[in-house]
């Protein structure tokens, strides 16, 4: 497999995965069930009806829970522009006009991005327990585990990337470096 695909692979499992599970579980209704009655953060429904007149469950969820979505969303795509436009080409090599006032602009905003990443996940994590708190759990619905899942994701992928970043993978002939470190921090 090639470093592209690699990277590729990368993005998808550990970006859009969790802003596809933060992005649904924010805005879906079912984050406690009593009965025939779902309520999400926005409105509730009532087996086929829906209506956002009964107010907001919590306050303090839907803040963190909309704050972790726009920066979750915000970092995918700053960070997902960096890879493609200074991830490896089509060879794996990672010399792709790596001069040059936008080159260093796209890489700070992408290491800026990557920082900002576990942050989201965090956010999201906090907004689920201070939502958890609220309510019993075995009410708690699918909605909630959906932005659990996602924080969680978001951790685990900054670990494998730190991870990946610490260790050295050795080949039969050198070291290779991680795809992280040739990406950013190799001119650093």
């Amino acid at each position: 497999m090639t470093k592209k695909r690699i990277v590729i692979i990368q993005v998808l499992v550990g970006f859009i995965l969790p802003l596809f599970l933060q992005t649904f579980g924010l805005f879906s209704p079912c984050w406690t069930t009593d009965g025939n009655i779902n309520k999400g953060l926005f409105y509730q429904c009532v087996g086929s009806t829906c209506n956002s007149e009964s107010g907001i469950l919590n306050r303090a969820t839907l803040g963190l829970e909309c704050t972790a979505f726009i920066v979750m969303a915000f970092s995918f795509l700053v960070f997902g522009v960096g890879i493609v436009c200074y991830g490896p080409d089509e060879l794996g090599e990672f010399n792709n006009g790596t001069s040059g006032l936008c080159y260093n602009i796209c890489k700070m905003y992408a290491m800026q991005c990557f920082c900002c990443f576990p942050c989201s996940g965090l956010l999201s994590l906090v907004g689920c327990i201070v939502f958890s708190s609220d309510f019993n759990t075995a009410a708690l619905g699918w909605s909630f585990y959906m932005c659990i899942a996602a924080g969680s994701i978001v951790f685990l992928n900054v670990f494998i990337t730190c991870f990946d970043g610490i260790c050295k993978k050795k080949s039969e002939e050198s070291v290779v470096k991680s795809l992280v470190f040739d990406m950013y921090f190799k001119n650093y």
